[in-house]
């Protein structure tokens, strides 16, 4: 029997759609206003909130930005590290990837620049909504001509309690 479906996939696939019928009619009759959380195939059960891909958009590339230390070698390593980056979100693996080996020329061009910001190529690449916020505001790298500066300690805080002496 080649290109015949097992039976047990049938029967399975046949068990689910009754299930999730008879969970429907009895929440009807029942006059419930349940809403049945079950998956309808196994990409949803995965799924991730727009906000959610968004900001793990935004991690993968501001970790791999700043992996680089601001100065990007070339598309190859990018394209490498970009992949190595995505292995490491579980949930977001699969869409990072193919977005980033379709992408890695525009990610690329963005890294670029010297004000690159995570939010830009995720929005430019439909990851975020234009009105979406980035996950760090402000300063996000340090300056290139930033240089630690020490600092000194500070000082003691002025005792206003009167010095007592004990007399002999």
């Amino acid at each position: 029997m080649t290109g015949s479906i097992p039976r047990s996939v049938v029967c399975f696939a046949l068990l689910y759609s009754a299930l999730h019928l008879i969970i429907h009619a009895v929440a009807e009759v029942e006059g419930d206003q349940v809403e049945v959380g079950l998956p309808v195939t196994p990409h949803e059960a995965d799924a991730l909130t727009p906000e959610e891909r968004c900001e793990a958009c935004q991690i993968v590339l501001r970790t791999v930005y700043g992996h680089f230390g601001r100065q990007v070698p070339s598309r190859r390593k990018l394209a490498h590290q970009l992949r190595h980056e995505c292995n490491r979100h579980y949930q977001y693996r699969k869409k990072c990837i193919l977005f980033t080996r379709l992408n890695t020329e525009t990610i690329f061009r963005e890294m670029a620049n010297a004000d690159f910001k995570p939010i830009k190529p995720c929005t430019l690449l439909k990851e975020c909504k234009r009105l979406q916020s980035p996950i760090v505001e402000g300063a996000e790298f340090p300056s290139e001509n930033a240089t630690l500066q020490p600092t000194s300690p500070p000082a003691p805080p002025a005792d206003t309690t009167p010095a007592v002496t004990l007399a002999k």
